[in-house]
């Protein structure tokens, strides 16, 4: 028994610290899209698994982490764990991981293909971690770096909004939807208008929960808005124009007019709290938003998006109130600033 002690110290700390990360996912109650799928399923459930499915599938590549890589390596040579002790260790650690449990409830149900998918996606996952280790330049951070930046002061905003967009769950379940789209309409299947309009307003509202927290994705380092010569407005405007563009592009093959009036509506409402105090975005999280606000955002993104084609003059309606609302929040980020 004696024998087993350092092993079993590693463990609680390795459950320590995997209970820690769990908890920092719990910003995905206060997204957007999350809610959204919340009311479709208590109204029809049927509906809801597919999007169920790309929440899911998200979560889980995120947390699909190798449980000893958490452990600094440095501090691993000092413990009096012996080799045979790290087996031992390792395979226990399986037991921190939700992606366990996820694949015994599968072979229970006797979903081998499920098992399967899911191994390959935990594969992919630790592979890529590995990868990325080991040849730095393919890493996250070096893609990061390579961001291309627009000209001028207005330029280097949008690519730090867009380094700090990489960095959230959000932004890859925005992509997962377009994609989806996209090969369900390659492979030779056609959408109605409608669903199309609908398709391109989930894309916003993927999205729009980081409206909220515009000013706070950058970490710690938002502080930094404070010292520079720049007025409110001015930043407000570059990482609106960041995050219409990424809408745009991601909006191409569905209804991008759908899109740019919903993303717009996000933002008129988004800025109200963005200005505000909140708590700093934490990477590779889902962006967490006031549920008042957010449910004020899905009524306005497809109030407005359902009625951009139809009624041509909301466009510019939505346009010029967004306007007015950076003209307003970036005097009130200006005034809390000098306070």
């Amino acid at each position: 028994m004696a024998g087993l002690r350092p092993g079993l110290a590693v463990l609680r700390a390795v459950g320590r610290c995997f209970w820690r990360e769990l908890q920092s996912h719990r910003s995905l109650a206060g997204q957007n899209f999350f809610l959204f799928v919340l009311f479709v399923a208590y109204q029809q459930p049927q509906s809801a698994a597919f999007f169920s499915l790309i929440v899911g599938a998200i979560v889980l590549f995120s947390v699909a982490t190798d449980p000893l890589a958490k452990l600094p390596a440095a501090r691993k040579q000092t413990w009096p764990v012996e080799t045979g002790q790290w087996t031992t260790v390792r395979l226990g650690s399986l037991l921190f991981t939700p992606l366990s449990f996820v694949a015994v409830f599968l072979a229970w149900k006797a979903d081998w293909g499920g098992v399967l998918a899911l191994a390959g996606v935990v594969g992919v996952r630790l592979l890529a971690g590995q990868f990325a280790s080991r040849v730095p330049q393919f890493g996250w951070r070096a893609w990061l770096l390579r961001i291309p930046s627009p000209p001028g002061w207005f330029g280097l905003l949008m690519r730090m909004h867009w380094r700090a967009m990489a960095q959230t769950l959000d932004l890859y379940m925005a992509v997962l939807l377009a994609v989806a789209t996209a090969c369900y309409r390659f492979s030779g299947h056609t959408l109605p208008d409608r669903a199309r309009t609908v398709i391109a307003l989930l894309i916003v509202l993927a999205l729009s929960t980081q409206t909220q927290v515009l000013l706070k994705m950058d970490g710690p380092g938002f502080m930094r808005y404070r010292y520079w010569p720049l007025r409110g407005w001015k930043i407000l405007l570059a990482k609106d124009a960041a995050l219409l563009l990424v809408l745009v592009i991601l909006t191409l093959l569905t209804d991008p007019l759908a899109g740019m009036a919903g993303g717009v509506a996000a933002l008129t409402v988004g800025h109200h709290r963005c200005v505000r105090p909140a708590s700093v975005q934490m990477p590779w999280r889902f962006t967490q938003g006031s549920l008042g606000l957010g449910a004020l955002q899905i009524i306005a993104i497809f109030l407005s998006g359902m009625t951009a084609k139809e009624v041509w003059w909301t466009v510019p309606i939505c346009v010029g109130m967004l306007m007015l609302s950076v003209l307003v929040y970036g005097w009130i980020w200006d005034r809390t600033g000098q306070k």
